[in-house]
């Protein structure tokens, strides 16, 4: 509806914003969001996804970490809808996966878990695939893992 499209652009333009408060302001609130996101057209999600990912590797640690937070919060939500930006948004979490800050690793790991629970495997195995094959060897491990667990699946 109207309202949920204005407070999710009004979200999504905070999180570009040059202060890391908004930024951390805009994330909560797309996290608020989290039960009417499947109800968006596949434009709209491609669009969250997008500005969402790109807090995934902002320069302050807590933009970082609210931004996983956020990713895996909203999940469960967007289920298989996520596809639309899987291409960017598994290289961005198996980026954080290799982060040297316990606490982004963590997250990543969780918000990875998040994803495999929640979108089908056919959707994530080319994805997971080449992160595994291209992407940093600090995470490859944790990448493999979640491969493993969506084949198995």
């Amino acid at each position: 509806d109207g309202a949920t499209e204005a407070a999710l652009g009004a979200a999504t333009r905070q999180l570009d914003s040059k202060d890391w408060r908004e930024r951390s302001a805009g994330l909560r609130a797309l996290g608020d969001l989290k039960t009417v996101l499947h109800t968006l057209p596949e434009s709209q999600v491609a669009l969250l996804l997008d500005s969402i990912t790109n807090r995934l590797s902002d320069g302050n640690s807590k933009v970082n970490v609210l931004a996983l937070e956020t990713v895996e919060s909203i999940l469960p939500s967007l289920g298989n809808a996520v596809g639309v930006g899987l291409n960017t948004l598994i290289p961005a979490l198996s980026a954080n996966a290799a982060s040297t800050n316990e606490k982004i690793r963590s997250k990543a790991v969780d918000a990875m878990d998040a994803l495999v629970a929640s979108v089908d495997g056919a959707l994530l195995v080319q994805n997971l695939s080449h992160v595994i094959s291209h992407g940093s060897a600090r995470s490859k491990a944790v990448m493999i893992e979640r491969l493993e667990a969506v084949v198995r699946n």
